[in-house]
């Protein structure tokens, strides 16, 4: 070979390894953020996973309120049905007796 084409492929040679370390460098670099971004992203995760079980608690011990607060006042319910039932009974016994009480003093 004569000593042009060794100067031209040696040139060559060097631009490649050039842009070979060049590349290199670059994927390093991109590998290194990407790591970085991979870590920043598990973290961020893990904190709103935390976040959202707080929220959700939260909801829960309101729930759990509301459902005391509803079986509570069915409980109300239940023994103001059975005062207004008693009652009821009591002054329908109380007209059947005023009644048969009338009836036999001939008011009726």
């Amino acid at each position: 070979m004569d000593d042009d084409l060794k100067e031209v492929l040696e040139v060559i040679r060097e631009e490649n390894a050039a842009a070979h370390a060049e590349t290199r460098r670059r994927f390093e670099s991109l590998e290194a953020k990407f790591e970085t971004a991979q870590a920043e992203n598990a973290e961020a995760h893990l904190k709103i996973r935390q976040h959202a079980e707080l929220i959700a608690e939260s909801y829960q011990h309101k729930l759990d309120l509301v459902v005391e607060r509803v079986v509570s006042n069915g409980e109300k319910i239940e023994r103001l049905e059975a005062k207004v039932d008693q009652v009821t009974a009591n002054h329908e016994s109380r007209i059947t007796r005023l009644e048969i009480s009338a009836s036999l003093h001939g008011q009726l």
